[in-house]
């Protein structure tokens, strides 16, 4: 299978709807510059995936024609906020398999003033669920959706975590300082989290546009993407003999108000180590209790291969508690717990258990302390509060 590289990209300036010009404007532009980047001319390009939300079928047409036509295929994709995602996704993937040796990612919007509605109320909604949902932690249901489930998702991180307000201003403050610094964003003003706080509401809905041109050649690549379903099979990672100093390669799992136990097995039964047998993981709060479940994972996978119940559950080279041991380095963010350390340094080694803090959901500052004092060897006390982290984050003592 080839390897994917972003051979160009292009970019226009985001903006309000009052402001904005036609999104096949946007595009050309966008288009133009990212063919200019790559050092490219259109009739190059073999295939273009155009991701939006808000248009007309067939939009990506009218957006692409404007730079020029030249008979490829060109396929639309709208799949809510990971549109941008999933275009790039597929015209990585129709390269790395050979389909073809250039294609065209570009998105696109042109919204209208307001908060984001649902466009067609004559049917079922597929928000439906959603609505369920956010209804117990918000009601309001006269409240525009995108506030519903953004608001909601964040207070029931407030509530299930203790969250504070103020530290979703600090994110958006610290959103703001890059900004400054960006000539194509909205908003470029250094606001604080003190005036962050004061505001009521923000009914700003900004149009925006990014494209990428992927080919087979030299140039940056793109290190991991995971598509994210019912199943991990699509997960794809390059070039992988290890993961470069400070998270070059990145895996992003959804939902973080939920522990990331069902998605590190999910992962496993997979076969993604199979695939991958050098690629490395980083998994958080003592391992979300997987150590503790060892024999058992082992024991119930082989039972359920052995029974062939279930179409997704498949043999594995190694037993799950194998891939623990070999592909996973665990933290004890949020476990200042000596029995539970000591545990899992036993199951998976202590050359793979490293020291961290669940900061700022459970900030203790004398845990610090109680870890120093555990009952362990100065080596292996080392291993777990240094040696470890520069070990698996390449960092020089």
């Amino acid at each position: 299978m080839k390897q994917a590289r972003i051979a160009g990209v292009g970019m226009v300036p985001f903006a309000t709807p009052s402001k904005s010009q036609p999104y096949d404007v946007m595009a050309q532009g966008a288009i133009t510059a990212a063919l200019a980047d790559a050092g490219l001319e259109l009739r190059q390009v073999q295939q273009a995936y155009a991701g939006y939300v808000y248009g007309d079928s067939t939009s990506g047409q009218r957006a692409l024609y404007g730079v020029g036509r030249t008979g490829i295929p060109v396929v639309n994709v709208n799949n809510n906020c990971s549109t941008g995602s999933t275009a790039l996704f597929l015209a990585r993937q129709a390269v790395e398999t050979g389909a073809v040796d250039c294609a065209l990612a570009v998105g696109f919007e042109q919204m209208e003033a307001g908060a984001l509605t649902t466009t067609y109320a004559d049917r079922p909604s597929p928000f439906a669920r959603f609505d369920e949902e956010s209804a117990e932690p918000v009601g309001m249901p006269d409240v525009a959706l995108a506030r519903r489930y953004f608001g909601g998702a964040g207070i029931s991180h407030m509530k299930k975590y203790g969250t504070r307000l103020e530290t979703f201003a600090r994110i958006r403050a610290k959103a703001s300082r890059h900004a400054v610094h960006n000539p194509l964003a909205l908003f470029r003003a250094n606001t604080p989290p003190v005036e962050l706080l004061s505001f009521e509401r923000i009914r700003v809905t900004p149009d925006g546009f990014v494209a990428a041109v992927i080919n087979s050649g030299p140039g940056p690549v793109t290190v991991a993407q995971v598509m994210v379903d019912d199943a991990y099979g699509q997960f794809s990672i390059a070039p992988g003999p290890s993961i470069p100093r400070f998270g070059r390669a990145t895996i992003t799992i959804p939902y973080m108000w939920v522990a990331n136990e069902p998605h590190a097995l999910r992962i496993i039964t997979a076969g993604v180590f199979d695939r991958f047998p050098k690629l490395q993981m980083i998994i958080g709060h003592m391992g979300e209790a997987l150590p503790f479940w060892a024999y058992r994972l082992d024991y119930m996978h082989r039972a359920t291969v052995a029974s062939n119940r279930y179409e997704s559950v498949k043999p594995l080279k190694k037993k799950p508690s194998d891939y623990l041991r070999e592909n996973f380095y665990i933290t004890n963010s949020g476990v200042a717990w000596e029995p539970a350390i000591k545990f899992t340094q036993s199951v998976i080694g202590v050359d793979r258990v490293l020291y961290a803090m669940d900061y700022p959901y459970q900030y203790a500052v004398d845990e610090v302390v109680a870890m120093d004092n555990m009952q362990m060897s100065a080596q292996d006390k080392k291993k777990f509060f240094q040696s470890n982290a520069e070990t698996v984050f390449k960092i020089k003592s």
